[in-house]
């Protein structure tokens, strides 16, 4: 049994399925909030994407497929469906000590390197889920959110869980 594969396979739930991750701190200054950490990859002017779609202006939510240019499609593809196979394959592969439970870690990490390369590329070249607004490369680091950094913990454990993996 890999733990770090299974760590990785719930890393990978938690930024499909959850927006924000509450902290359990609730704020009464007036307005009744409550504290928690926003698990969407890019901030970029009132536009902030998740694994699920994007939301616009904190009104207008979208699922990928409500998008209406081919982003949207791409973005379901490239992001969501290969962060769901992922999670599933990590967890699986996490249960297994064998030469297939190796190569399940290995694909699920490749499926965790492309949503990055693209979130990436889309932001300073082609701007398609942001409305054909590209970031500028100096100003990237500053846009990018808690998602995307979870991500990359994930693609740094889902590394560490294939160099430990036994090959009974």
């Amino acid at each position: 049994m890999n733990k770090l594969g299974i760590l990785n396979g719930i890393i990978l739930l938690i930024l499909n399925f959850v927006a924000i991750l509450p902290l359990g701190l609730y704020i009464s200054s007036g307005i009744e909030s409550y504290a928690g950490i926003s698990m969407n990859f890019i901030n970029y002017n009132n536009i902030e994407v998740f694994a699920w779609g994007i939301e616009n202006n904190g009104i207008e939510i979208l699922g990928w497929l409500d998008i209406p240019n081919g982003a949207g499609l791409m973005g379901f593809v490239i992001i969501q469906v290969m962060l769901i196979f992922a999670c599933v394959l990590s967890i699986l592969s996490g249960f297994t000590s064998s030469k297939p439970g190796k190569i399940g870690l290995v694909i699920s990490s490749i499926m965790i390197v492309i949503p990055l390369i693209y979130i990436l590329i889309d932001a300073l070249v082609f701007g398609a889920i942001f409305a054909d607004n590209i970031i500028p490369l100096n100003q990237l680091f500053g846009f990018l959110d808690m998602g995307f950094y979870l991500l990359f913990i994930s693609l740094i454990v889902g590394l560490f869980a294939i160099k430990i993996h036994k090959k009974d």
